[in-house]
């Protein structure tokens, strides 16, 4: 990777996403902070730097981009009428970290039955 937080990998990887990858969360912190960072920007399969630290169970920088002023949450987590759902597909530590974000923002949260 280049020495530039903005400049993508082969995989459209920024350093925010690999950061985000692999927890760690000072590097996640630092990053989003940069003035030129797209918070939302997505790799070659359409991940973000939150979808990636979500799905590796990152807790920590999962926050720290929860937290930050213009992420957006993860499509996964929108059914279509605008609520969010929760399901397996997190960890229960990832999916009580997104309820906390989601309802402090006043958001209608609804949880999948897992005996459905």
């Amino acid at each position: 990777m280049s020495s530039n937080p903005t400049c993508p990998d082969g995989k459209l990887w920024t350093p925010l996403h690999a950061a985000a990858a692999r927890g760690h969360e000072g590097i996640v912190r630092l990053l989003t902070c940069h003035p030129h960072i797209d918070l939302n920007r997505k790799g070659i399969f359409g991940e973000t730097a939150l979808d990636l630290a979500l799905r590796a169970s990152c807790v920590s920088a999962a926050n720290v981009l929860l937290s930050t002023r213009g992420i957006q949450a993860p499509d996964t987590c929108v059914n279509p009428d605008g609520t969010y759902l929760f399901s397996d597909r997190y960890s229960d530590a990832i999916n009580r970290l997104l309820q906390r974000h989601l309802m402090a923002g006043n958001a209608q949260v609804e949880l999948e039955d897992e005996w459905a």
